[in-house]
């Protein structure tokens, strides 16, 4: 899978207008953000959400959010970690983070993703928040 392909195209696959103000990450729709990451990173039709967790920074001009994914797609044998970010309002991009058959190498790699923004001081958001 090209990685670059998939971070160049993502855009014109990606939600259009989310409507997202600056203060309320929660207008985002979780399902649109999941077709986004499936979409871009190619997952089959079967994959299945294992682990996801989102994350915002709201501190001076930043107003940026970052969704990670675990993903067991079936269908291709692999398991893929996926990370859709961006500025709040806008499209997000989509990366894929890592994929393989061994789901806690993924998911490693995953949590180590996921630690480096809360080291950057992004903050949990409980996902449950997003409408649906």
């Amino acid at each position: 899978m090209n990685h670059e392909k998939i971070a160049k195209n993502v855009a014109a696959r990606a939600i259009e207008g989310m409507g997202m103000s600056w203060y309320n990450v929660t207008v985002m729709s979780r399902t649109e953000i999941i077709m986004a990451l499936t979409s871009g990173l190619g997952l089959g039709r079967r994959a299945s959400l294992l682990k996801e967790q989102l994350m915002v920074m709201r501190e001076g001009s930043s107003n940026k959010f970052h969704y990670f994914a675990l993903f067991d797609d079936r269908e291709n044998e692999r398991f893929v970690a996926g990370n859709a970010y961006g500025r709040i309002g806008y499209r997000p991009t989509v990366v894929l983070i890592a994929e393989g058959p061994n789901q806690l190498a993924v998911e490693g790699a995953y949590n180590r993703k996921a630690r480096a923004k809360m080291a950057k001081g992004y903050k949990t958001q409980d996902i449950h928040q997003l409408r649906r």
